[in-house]
Parts: structure tokens; sequence; C-alpha cells
């Protein structure tokens, strides 16, 4: 089953002093509708903000901290990520030329993985075994993005699986003018991914605009590839040109869903995952899943590749 995020959703707009943030919650009585609607946006006023010292995945400038977080939101932080955040720590001046020639994004996002498990822990009495790993952009995220970038062989439409804080999706969508559906089974990450879109100026569309919509936009919806997958259930009446993914690869039990997924969704994917695999052979075993759905390639791109991560193409 498929949720897909309303066109009501309201999102975190730019945020200044003082500082009202817009939150709604989650009807959990509609699930089995197949849609996430929202109450009625609540206005509440955010604490005033604070600098936090370490924001992992941060540049060098202060992030700005939003909301405390309760029973409805967790903690909020926005700061300013770019791909070049490894390679020049030391340059920190705020140089707009500069954030724009590296692709940055300024990003909201819970403070740290500890604090999103800690807010898990005492708020979301609904799902006992929700994983906090999405609170932060991983390296191989930023591995994804990186080389897609360097390829600039990019294609019209992408999709991105599991996209967390969809760092990568919203860079092709935001400096490339792609149209990127944004694809995971946690809300949250989703509200803070299409916050992110709005603080940079991206146009959100509800799914069933998605494929008319103009370049540059993103949709996104709550998505289980170990359920059944159709691409009526995401209102797509054609596949994707592309697929990205980043750690989609750490489940036996669930390699042909994903694979599945992919062939019903997408023309060709491109999946970037650690050289060393959390589950060995995966990777194998995803690719021979491919080939039954009738993949016409699967490789390993060594180009793309390096000493820790290694991309996966696909094409159906």
């Amino acid at each position: 089953m498929h949720f897909v995020l309303s066109s009501s959703l309201k999102y975190i707009p730019h945020f200044s002093i003082p500082l009202k943030i817009m939150r709604s919650k989650v009807v959990v009585n509609d699930i089995e509708k197949g849609v996430v609607r929202l109450n009625r946006p609540k206005v509440i006023k955010c604490i005033r903000p604070r600098r936090s010292n370490r924001i992992p995945n941060s540049s060098s400038q202060d992030s700005i901290y939003l909301f405390d977080g309760d029973e409805h939101l967790c903690p909020l932080i926005q700061t300013r990520i770019s791909l070049d955040d490894d390679d020049d720590d030391d340059d920190d001046d705020d140089d707009d030329d500069k954030n724009e020639s590296s692709y940055a994004l300024d990003v909201v996002k819970p403070p740290s993985v500890d604090e999103l498990y800690d807010w898990y822990r005492k708020y979301d009495g609904r799902d006992t075994e929700a994983d906090p790993s999405w609170a932060d952009i991983w390296p191989t995220e930023m591995e994804l993005i990186s080389k897609l970038v360097e390829s600039k062989d990019l294609s019209r439409s992408f999709i991105e699986v599991g996209a967390g804080l969809s760092f990568a999706g919203l860079i092709l969508a935001k400096h490339f003018r792609k149209k990127v559906m944004l694809l995971d089974r946690e809300p949250l990450s989703l509200h803070c991914a299409l916050s992110t879109a709005k603080v940079n100026g991206v146009e959100v569309v509800s799914c069933d605009m998605f494929e008319d919509a103009q370049d540059g936009s993103v949709a996104a919806a709550v998505f289980d590839w170990s359920k059944e997958v159709t691409r009526e259930n995401l209102y797509l009446r054609n596949r994707v040109q592309i697929i990205i993914g980043a750690d989609v690869l750490y489940d036996p039990d669930t390699c042909r869903d994903l694979a599945f997924a992919c062939s019903i969704l997408g023309e060709k994917v491109i999946l970037c995952e650690l050289r060393r695999e959390r589950a060995i052979g995966l990777q194998s075993k995803f690719f021979d899943e491919c080939k039954k759905l009738g993949a016409t390639k699967c490789k390993i791109d060594e180009e793309m590749s390096n000493e820790e991560h290694v991309f996966l193409v696909v094409e159906f």
C-alpha cells in the first residue's frame, strides 16, 4: 500500500526572527484509504532560534535551530549543505557565488540521528521500530549526486527511492531543473524534504500532477517497495527515465521487491552502494532479480565507482 501526500500539506517557510511555522498532524485513520491526509494546519510560535555547534554534513555556516519538537513534529534545524563541504572546510566565507557553484541547499532536517531517535522513543508510539538514520545525509548520498553531476548525462525525469532527506533529488530539481518524485516509507523525512524544496524555491506538486508539471518540480509519496507496487498508485502513466538511490540494498528479504519496483517505475536505475556490502552477495542478487524481470543491462560502472562506493546500473 502506498500513501500519497496530499496537496494540503503545509510546508515550513523560509525562516526569520520572529518565527512562525506551519505544522500538521498526520491522520492515521485515513491510511487504509491509501492517502495520508492532514488536519487543518495549526500555527505555533517557534522557539527563538539558537545556534548548534555540531551539525553532521553541514557547511561552515552556523545552523539555525527551528523547533524543539513535540508530539506531532520532531526537532528541526535549517542548515546549508553543499557538495564540497568535505573538501573546503577552511574556506568559510559566506560567498553566494561559491555556494551556487558548489550546488548548495538550505536543508530542513532533524539536528542529528541521536536526537531523532530520542524523539521517536518519547513520542512516536505508533512505530517503535522507526529508523532514525534518515536524519543525516550520508556519504553514499553525497557520492551519488556528485557522480551524477560529473557525468552530465542527466535525463528529464527521476524517481529517488529511499529518498530520506533527498539531497540528491533536490539538487537535481534546484540546480538542473529536473522533475523528481521522492519516495520513502517515512512521512517525516518527506515532510523535511518538501520543506527543503520550498525553502529553496523548488516547485512542489501533488503526485497526480507530476508528469504534467514544469521542469524543476518535485512530488513525494510515502512508499514501501515491499508492498504492492503499481504506477497507478503513484499516478504515473509512464515510467520515469531514471531511478536513483543510495544505501538501499540492505535487506535480502526485500531485494526482489526493490528490483520489481524499479522494473515497474523506471527505464534505467542508478544505485550507489558501499563496496563493502552490508549483506554479502546482495548486489549480485539484485542484478539477478532484475534480469529475471527483463533487464537488458546490469553492470557495475567502474568509471563512477571508487574504493568505497560502487555504482550499479540497470536498464529495462
